[in-house]
């Protein structure tokens, strides 16, 4: 119980780790959107190689009841900060980590594992790779899959790849999104890009516990970003994963896009970005 205690960051868990990949999701009430996921994710057969622990920050809803119903892992966080991806998600690590899992996924709420051929070859590829940190394409789903219900940019990319838009690492920011899906330039498996999003991504714990976790400093969408550069100047290899794959991302979570226009955010990714070695590979 010591993780954060000097924030007063208190959490319980209920988990029962298999020979499946622990997947963690971390979501603040959003009842039915879980739901929503968790039906996908059933008839697509994903759960054959994922065991969900869905990490619940504060709820007011049952988060804990829909758990115990399709038998899934469930974490509580308690704290007076605002939602905060990056302790949900450094607590949800440190603890499977403990528990005995040596790899795991990270996941939005609103990111559906819509195909098991894709949830299967995403992680082959990781491993063949000796990837320490693994981003995959993620679209914007058609309307079948949408909790939106919106036929807005469906089956167009939302994630190929970062980049920086600026000299330095003041601007990060996806590359080529609304392209079509089977754009030439996204689908690919490299190294070669800046840095990956953090709504669906593979992941070594060993190293990501070494290399100091989520920058708890950074309410927002900075900590995939930032986490992406430690990757690199710590020589671990990170690899964008998009050649015939994909994963469907609704954008309907809480971690808002508006963290990016956030003054206090971008100052401090600001200072922590300019006291840091960093290189772009």
């Amino acid at each position: 119980m010591s993780i954060y205690s000097d924030l007063g960051v208190r959490y319980s868990s209920s988990i029962n780790l298999d020979d499946r990949i622990p997947a963690l999701i971390p979501t603040h009430n959003a009842t039915e959107l879980l739901k929503h996921s968790f039906r996908i994710m059933i008839k697509s057969k994903c759960l054959d190689l994922i065991y969900p622990i869905i990490i619940d920050d504060r709820s007011s809803e049952n988060i804990k009841e829909l758990c115990d119903e399709y038998n899934f892992g469930y974490i509580r966080i308690d704290h007076d900060l605002k939602f905060n991806y990056s302790i949900n998600m450094n607590i949800g690590a440190k603890l499977i980590y403990e528990l005995g899992a040596t790899t795991a996924l990270f996941l939005n709420n609103d990111c559906y594992l819509h195909s098991l051929n894709s949830l299967s070859e995403f992680i082959s590829r990781h491993h063949l790779y000796q990837s320490k940190l693994s981003g995959i394409k993620l679209v914007y789903p058609p309307l079948r899959f949408s909790f939106k219900k919106s036929i807005k940019n469906q089956n167009r990319i939302q994630f190929g790849g970062g980049y920086f838009a600026d000299y330095g690492y003041l601007k990060p920011s996806h590359k080529y999104n609304k392209q079509p899906l089977h754009n030439s330039v996204h689908n690919v498996d490299t190294q070669d890009t800046a840095f990956l999003t953090g709504a669906c991504n593979l992941v070594e714990l060993d190293d990501f516990i070494k290399i100091g976790m989520y920058d708890i400093r950074l309410p927002g969408a900075y900590q995939d970003v930032l986490l992406s550069l430690k990757y690199k100047k710590n020589n671990l290899k990170i690899y964008y994963i998009g050649k015939n794959l994909y994963f469907y991302h609704d954008e309907t979570t809480t971690r808002a896009h508006d963290f990016l226009n956030d003054r206090e955010s971008y100052s401090n990714y600001k200072k922590i970005i300019q006291n840091e070695n960093f290189c772009i590979v």
